[in-house]
């Protein structure tokens, strides 16, 4: 029997790593490759091609609230969009990914965006 997953990890009373990875593991074999962690998004590679990026789904995340839609890229983006045109601001953004393999710690890698002026 599945478990339901949670779109946002942020939201769960027990947050240990099993928990975190047996929520991620159940979403990436449910083709759910985002996750949110409060204002976080986990991406997981599907290493296969998933409608994801069409225009219909892209409409969807336009000017919507978080709660709205589940976790994706499309939502981070419009988020980050919005608080530029409020805040007249670059936004600053870390990307970070993590390479995660049975039995060996992570290899992580970082990026920060452009500096806010």
């Amino acid at each position: 029997i599945r478990e339901a997953t949670v779109e946002d990890l942020a939201t769960m009373e027990t947050l240990t790593e099993d928990v975190i990875v047996r929520n991620l593991q159940q979403r990436y074999m449910l083709n759910q490759i985002y996750t949110y962690v409060g204002d976080i998004l986990i991406a997981m590679n599907p290493f296969q091609h998933l409608p994801l990026y069409t225009e219909k789904v892209a409409m969807k995340y336009h000017h919507a609230v978080k709660k709205a839609n589940s976790p994706h890229i499309f939502a981070a983006a419009d988020s980050a969009h919005q608080a530029l045109v409020h805040s007249r601001q670059n936004q600053v953004g870390l990307t970070c990914s993590a390479v995660l393999t049975h039995g060996r710690a992570p290899r992580l890698r970082a990026s920060l965006g452009p500096s806010a002026s």
